[in-house]
């Protein structure tokens, strides 16, 4: 497979286990060429926009890390590390990730022979050959590869030795269906080391032959990866019914439908991959388990048919081309959107010197982007705010003005500007370009979505609000997107009482949707001093609002709490969704946000051990907040956490003068501060009028304020306070 990518002009850039795949049919099959570069553009470099390296570590050549130029050798060292891992139980270089770059670039290639002393010395001297520091040293095409690698399967017998297949617990998942072929004994990588490993011989092509198979492509299988991936089945499957293996899609599911498009000039199966981009690419991880992407067996041939076939099958998408004298002309059709919106977007590949490389790399790419455009309005039409805003997050930025060539229409292009200039922080110019284009499309949910967007970033609230409001009139009242939207828009611009009163229709609602604006209710309910209802309505759904719920433990004084969820709350803040949903929020001029928004990201900070963070934005804030009791109370612990008795004891006195309501922590933290610093705060107050105001304050209701009483209490024992 990857020699057919090679002939045919194709780095593939990033070769590793995951990205190797066993088929139903017993085809090897590479996958996901999201990196892929065309081998006559010379000057290609590893070294992203970014300046991050293109590639996956474990796997890059020399060249790669050091931000060369690359060509076919690159892959093929990226093979020899992987032969090298199926067949050793581990890879070559290990360690941090520094270290592995190093190895890779100065450490001598690891001597095989030594930990597999079972198998044929030709297996070592083909892998250092592969893995040869200078690419000139390496074979210099994959047909030199598989010459050595057929020359030795062809020295291995029955009778010649009994060959033994790690299985790592790394290596990839993607392999585990070809690692578990019948008659294969494994062994873990826990009895690796042990003396008498367990093994079983097999047939006249033992396991070394299957995994030498794999890395030269399929050759044992007659397969030759994606470039060429159609089989003789499908020959003859015009005759087929476009339905007839293609399930209907239930309504919880996104179902997504690929035509046949073979281009026979190439013998590349577009359809395959582009499959392969959605599969591997930002939708499938957006989506998770609510999409399905079949392909048909057949092509479609016009609009019409396209659109039946999405009326009949259900999907929400169907992706479709056809190849005429000038190039392919390709089609990601929506079928179900409202009237008077965008269901078609089109591109154009028009034959030239790069038309292989862009049917590979940049057709999947657009077709991606289109198909997550017009997923937008989908996922909008089901109520799924949470999907519908990482739909939009989840685009980056792009400067391949390849692809942007490749659109057909000045639509098209309209569509694909629009995002870019978001993502360049042009945002008026997108409100323009996008009001232009609702002027044909009225009805477009993807486009007053992304216009809402533009003007919530731009400090234009009047225009978000309207936009919203547009948006509920599509929606309707009756569904939890309209009123989360209208929510987050107000949170945005720090509109705290427009917050609970815009949350209210759905307060009661347990959808994810309305979740997302309900966590922003319940930090107006706390800065507002609500305390004990806003743990009520966080107590009834404790994972949604764990956040939230540490902060009232800390208004609490309840420490032990805090110490037994914060494991479960870190996993959740390394959720990819939350890290997407903040780029945006980042976005927003901080002079509008509402001063809690500031408090919780202050206190998460805390939790997860990033101090400069924390005290960088509570410095911030206060200068636009200078009198907030919540920024306060936080700025007096990181003082605290850093010694400053003086600056910590000033802030909780703060806190306690402006909070709306009681707030006994920070009186019972101006006590503990005026016990340890023994007389070195100026200006204190006496401790046990310190805690008897706390106690006092905590008594204004006893069940919330239960566990501080219990340390006021304490303080007053230890501080020899009279009763």
């Amino acid at each position: 497979g990857l020699h057919h990518a090679h002939r045919h002009g194709i780095i593939h850039r990033d070769i590793k286990p995951s990205n190797i795949f066993f088929s139903k049919d017993h085809r090897v099959v590479i996958g996901d060429f999201g990196l892929a570069k065309d081998i006559d553009t010379t000057a290609t470099r590893t070294i992203d926009a970014e300046g991050g390296i293109a590639g996956t570590p474990s796997y890059l050549s020399p060249e790669q890390i050091q931000g060369e130029a690359t060509d076919p050798r690159s892959d093929i060292y990226a093979l020899g590390v992987i032969m090298y891992q199926l067949l050793a139980g581990e890879r070559p270089y290990q360690g941090e990730l520094h270290a592995v770059l190093v190895q890779h670039l100065q450490a001598p290639v690891p001597d095989l022979s030594e930990v597999r002393p079972d198998l044929p010395i030709q297996a070592s001297q083909i892998i250092k050959r592969a893995m040869a520091k200078k690419p000139e040293e390496r074979y210099q095409t994959m047909k030199e590869f598989i010459q050595d690698i057929d020359a030795l399967l062809n020295k291995i017998t029955d009778s010649d030795r009994t060959i033994i297949v790690a299985s790592p617990n790394e290596i990839s998942q993607s392999l585990t269906s070809f690692i578990n072929l019948p008659a294969i004994k494994l062994r873990d990588q826990q009895t690796q080391s042990q003396a008498k490993p367990a093994w079983r011989t097999v047939g006249q092509y033992a396991p070394l032959v299957l995994i030498l198979a794999l890395i030269i492509g399929g050759l044992a299988f007659g397969a030759s990866g994606l470039l060429n991936s159609r089989s003789d089945e499908n020959n003859d499957s015009t005759a087929l019914d476009p339905l007839s293996k293609i399930a209907v899609a239930n309504p919880n599911e996104v179902l997504i439908i690929i035509s046949q498009m073979n281009d026979d000039e190439t013998d590349i199966d577009v359809g395959e991959f582009i499959r392969q981009q959605l599969q591997n690419g930002e939708i499938s991880t957006i989506l998770a388990n609510q999409i399905r992407i079949e392909q048909l067996p057949i092509a479609i041939e016009d609009e019409d048919q396209a659109h039946a076939l999405s009326m009949e099958s259900g999907a929400e998408i169907v992706i479709w081309g056809m190849r005429n004298a000038a190039g392919w002309n390709l089609h990601v059709h929506a079928a179900h959107h409202p009237p008077n919106s965008i269901e078609d977007l089109h591109l154009l590949v028009v034959e030239g010197d790069r038309y292989a490389a862009q049917l590979v790399q940049e057709v999947p790419l657009l077709v991606d982007y289109y198909t997550r455009i017009l997923l937008i309005s989908t996922m909008a039409q089901r109520d799924q705010l949470v999907e519908t805003f990482w739909l939009i997050f989840s685009f980056r930025k792009f400067t391949e003005t390849s692809i942007l060539a490749l659109a057909q229409r000045p639509l098209d292009q309209d569509v694909l500007r629009i995002f870019v200039d978001i993502i360049d922080g042009n945002y008026q110019r997108a409100d323009q370009n996008i009001t232009e284009l609702l002027l044909n499309a009225p009805n477009d949910l993807t486009l007053l979505l992304i216009r809402w967007a533009a003007n919530s970033l731009d400090d234009q609230l009047s225009q978000a609000v309207r936009d919203a409001e547009r948006i509920s009139d599509l929606l309707g009242e009756d569904k939890d997107f309209p009123h989360t939207l209208r929510t987050t828009t107000y949170y945005v611009f720090g509109e705290g009482d427009k917050v609970l009163s815009s949350i209210q229709p759905i307060l009661d609602s347990d959808s994810s949707t309305a979740r997302f604006g309900q966590n922003q209710a319940v930090e107006v309910m706390i800065h507002n001093g609500d305390f004990a209802e806003a743990l009520a309505y966080a107590n009834r759904d404790k994972v949604t609002f764990l956040g939230r719920l540490l902060l009232i433990y800390a208004i609490q004084g309840d420490e032990a709490s805090i110490r037994a969820n914060i494991p479960e709350y870190l996993d959740q803040r390394a959720d990819r969704f939350l890290q997407d949903a903040n780029l945006f929020f980042q976005e927003i001029k901080p002079e509008n946000y509402h001063p809690v928004s500031f408090s919780t990201t202050i206190f998460n900070a805390q939790l997860e051990n990033q101090p400069t963070l924390a005290r960088l934005t509570a410095a911030f804030a206060l200068s636009l907040h200078p009198t907030d009791y919540l920024l306060n109370w936080l700025q007096g612990n990181i003082f605290a956490e850093n010694g400053d008795f003086t600056d910590a004891y000033k802030h909780y006195e703060i806190a306690a003068e402006n909070a709306p309501v009681p707030f006994p922590i920070a009186r019972l933290e101006q006590a503990r501060l005026v016990l340890k610093g023994r007389g070195a705060i100026e200006d204190a107050a006496d401790v046990c009028e310190l805690l008897e105001e706390a106690h006092t304050q905590a008594n204004t209701d006893p069940d919330f304020y239960a566990v501080l009483l219990e340390q006021i209490a304490a303080l007053q024992t230890q501080a020899n306070c009279e009763a």
